[in-house]
């Protein structure tokens, strides 16, 4: 909100040049698109810390509260503030007890708390919003069809709450007050998906992969599953938490149905270690539960993957193992990603290639395709690229929320959540079949860890 940017532009004016010895300087001053808060970057030769300011509030634990303001501020880097940072704070504390005599106030940009649209562009220099049309898909996909085009994957998502409170998950996503999760109505929201998966089957879409927060817990899912049988889908991927399937009737449903494969997260072996993650008491003997009927059952398939964290990575091998004895199933990992609020808070759980790179060795193949492939056995890499060669390679997986979506992502969190080939992957033969690496992990780790294949492995 530029109001809130102006504010906090005049009161840290003296602090955009670098200070004495090298503190910090201010960098990226963000107006917060959801609340009355500014962000910014204070960035010295060693350190970076990620500072916020917002209306005092003497309740919460907070590095400063000046007459005002309360300032909060976060580091990903080490455990220890480095001096300079700790020097850089100290100055800014002065400088803003100095400068705030009372009277400052932060606007709140949004009205009532969770009705703000999910899709708000978090931007210091544009408040544009991204908006979807089903006019504008349909011209997406008349467009491939124009050009001779086909699809074989496509992925849709579907609007609901979940029950879970995962630590990663956007803000908004946690937030159960949201006025907008039912801004469509359930009835129009399955019209409008079998009119995009009718589309895209006409294209050749023979799976569909169904995003969201927890699929299962759409009113209609079963009615949609159904619908999409009925289009000719032959794979039908469903994301889920998995704790709808305890409800052994409902499991029962679901394997009546047109579901194919059921993807469902586990982030620990035992109640501690998954509930750490979810934040939700009870999650785990309910996950289990639900995969336990699941398997009973016979299908859906049940797909089970996690995120490598810093956190947990300790405890990373055990959960591959506890998956193959408990359920008999394997395990994915994936590595953490930006959201698509570019909120960055949960970022500093996430591991590095170097971490990873000796249990990546010795399990390669729980690792997901998302990691870049020069950090694979020679035999996997090779089997993952040649698995992704091809024509028209972008069309096999197509998200049709994207193709429906007008306006311009903010460049930052299109940077930091974009696969990004920096200088190492130019040279590398395997580079056309690799994501690499997101903005994020190249800004928190650099690229120091990737190792081309400069020949065929």
């Amino acid at each position: 909100m530029r109001h809130n940017e102006d504010v906090a532009r005049r009161l840290l004016a003296p602090l955009h040049e670098p200070g004495p010895s090298g503190v910090a300087m201010i960098q990226n001053i963000e107006a917060d698109a959801a609340e009355p808060s500014v962000y910014f970057d204070f960035v010295a030769a060693s350190a970076k810390v990620r500072v916020q300011l917002t209306n005092v509030d003497r309740t919460r634990k907070a590095f400063l509260h000046t007459q005002s303001l309360t300032v909060l501020y976060q580091t990903d880097r080490e455990v220890q503030l480095p001096a300079a940072a700790i020097t850089s704070l100290g100055r800014l504390g002065q400088l803003l007890e100095r400068r705030d005599a009372g009277g400052v106030a932060f606007k709140t940009p949004g009205g009532e708390r969770g009705g703000r649209n999910p899709l708000m562009i978090y931007a210091a220099d544009e408040n544009r919003q991204h908006t979807w049309s089903r006019e504008k898909l349909d011209r997406s996909l008349d467009a491939i069809a124009a050009r001779g085009g086909a699809l074989t994957t496509v992925v849709a998502v579907v609007s609901q709450p979940c029950e879970m409170q995962c630590v990663f998950c956007p803000s908004v996503d946690r937030d159960k007050a949201r006025t907008d999760w039912a801004e469509k109505g359930d009835r129009p929201q399955l019209d409008d998906l079998l009119h995009q998966l009718g589309r895209a089957r006409q294209l050749g879409a023979t799976s569909v992969d169904l995003g969201g927060n927890d699929v299962l817990r759409f009113s209609l899912i079963l009615e949609l599953l159904e619908g999409l049988g009925a289009l000719g889908y032959t794979e039908v991927i469903v994301q889920t938490t998995g704790l709808p399937l305890e409800d052994r009737a409902f499991a029962e449903r679901v394997a009546r149905s047109p579901a194919t494969d059921l993807c469902v997260p586990i982030y620990g072996a035992d109640e501690a270690a998954h509930e750490r993650v979810t934040g939700t008491p009870g999650s785990f003997a309910r996950l289990c539960r639900g995969i336990d009927h699941a398997l009973a059952l016979g299908r859906p398939t049940i797909r089970l993957h996690t995120i490598a964290l810093a956190s947990s990575l300790d405890q990373l091998e055990g959960l591959v193992d506890f998956c193959a004895s408990r359920f008999g199933l394997p395990l994915h990992v994936t590595p953490l990603r930006p959201n698509w609020l570019g909120e960055r808070a949960h970022l500093g759980d996430a591991t590095s290639l170097t971490q990873l790179r000796p249990l990546i060795q010795r399990r390669p193949r729980a690792f997901a395709e998302a990691f870049p492939l020069c950090q694979l056995p020679a035999e996997v890499a090779r089997e993952r690229a040649d698995r992704v060669r091809g024509p028209e390679a972008e069309l096999r997986r197509t998200n049709l929320f994207d193709l429906g979506m007008s306006g311009v992502e903010h460049a930052r969190i299109l940077f930091e959540r974009a696969p990004q080939k920096p200088a190492p992957c130019e040279l590398c033969v395997l580079r056309a079949s690799c994501d690499g690496v997101t903005g994020a992990y190249l800004e928190r780790f650099g690229s120091g860890e990737l190792s081309p294949w400069l020949r065929e492995p």
